[in-house]
C-alpha cells in the first residue's frame, strides 16, 4: 500500500541538506518508484538516491506523521494536493499544474 508521508518526508530532507538538488532528488524518488519499481516506504529506497545528490545526513523517520504534516502544509500553501505533483518552477516560484 503506497503512503505519500515517507517521499515528501524524504524529499524535504533532501530540501533542507541540498536545496539546489531538491527538484532533481524529486525527480529521482519518482524515478525509482516509477520506472525501477522501488517502494517508497521503504527507507533503504532512499539512501543511494540521497548520496547520489551529495546528501550524507541520516535519514529520519519517514513514517513519523509528526515530520510529514508540516511538509503538506507547505506543499498545500502552494497548491499541490498529491504526490507526485507536475509544477514548473520559475524565477524560485512554483506553479502547479492542473491534473
Amino acid at each position: 500500500e503506497g503512503n505519500s508521508g515517507p517521499p515528501c518526508v524524504a524529499i524535504a530532507h533532501a530540501a533542507g541538506f541540498a536545496p539546489e538538488r531538491a527538484v532533481e532528488f524529486a525527480h529521482r524518488v519518482i524515478d525509482a518508484h516509477f520506472e525501477q519499481g522501488a517502494d517508497l516506504n521503504e527507507p533503504a529506497t532512499y539512501a543511494p538516491l540521497l548520496r547520489e545528490i551529495g546528501v550524507v545526513a541520516p535519514l529520519p523517520d519517514i513514517h513519523d506523521p509528526r515530520l510529514a504534516e508540516p511538509v503538506w502544509e507547505q506543499g498545500r500553501r502552494i497548491g499541490l494536493r498529491s504526490f507526485p505533483t507536475l509544477a514548473i518552477l520559475k524565477d524560485g516560484q512554483a506553479r502547479v499544474l492542473p491534473s
